[in-house]
């Protein structure tokens, strides 16, 4: 397994500390459990994960994760001669699920469909007037479809020495999603 602690800073998000705990062989089975946590002034995040790479013995992996943020999003007031900042919300639940094949021992196709529900909260009174028609719109709802191929030719999964992993994603977003 794995522990990873960490710290930033950001311009818009300020300082931000981490965690990210995850096991990469759960039960020597080759699968990954993992969660990961953020904390600032202006940023929570969890997320939660499964990867599966040898789904029922095949060379088809499975991945999943729930997720959930809050930012708190300083941005210019509406009024132009204002010198304070307004400020909003900006929340968001979801989960992503995929699957993979991998053929000819290095390459990898596969899609990830992605799922969120975010909504806008507590504008102060000078934000910008897209902030209050978001609000009001409620729970907004983005669907992601990602397509991805990738090469992998590190000489092991848990602990590689050598090798290099190169790839290729596109993702999309609404219309017919």
């Amino acid at each position: 397994g794995t522990i990873s602690l960490g710290g930033g800073y950001g311009t818009t998000s300020g300082f931000s500390i981490f965690t990210d705990l995850a096991e990469n062989n759960l039960f020597g089975n080759g699968q990954r459990v993992g969660v990961k946590f953020e904390y600032g002034p202006s940023r929570t995040a969890i997320t939660l994960s499964f990867d599966e790479r040898w789904f029922m013995d095949y060379p088809v992996g499975f991945s999943t994760s729930i997720f959930y943020y809050l930012y708190n999003i300083e941005t210019s007031s509406l009024f132009a001669n204002d010198t304070n900042y307004s400020y909003y919300d900006k929340q968001a639940f979801g989960y992503t699920m995929g699957f993979s094949y991998r053929f000819w021992y290095y390459y990898t196709v596969g899609f990830t469909w992605g799922h969120t529900f975010k909504s806008y909260l507590n504008p102060t009174g000078n934000a910008p007037d897209e902030v209050f028609q978001s609000v009001a719109q409620g729970i907004q709802e983005k669907r992601t479809l990602t397509l991805y191929t990738y090469r992998d030719s590190k000489d092991n999964y848990l602990n590689p020495t050598s090798g290099s992993r190169v790839g290729m994603a596109v993702g999309f977003s609404g219309g017919y999603l």
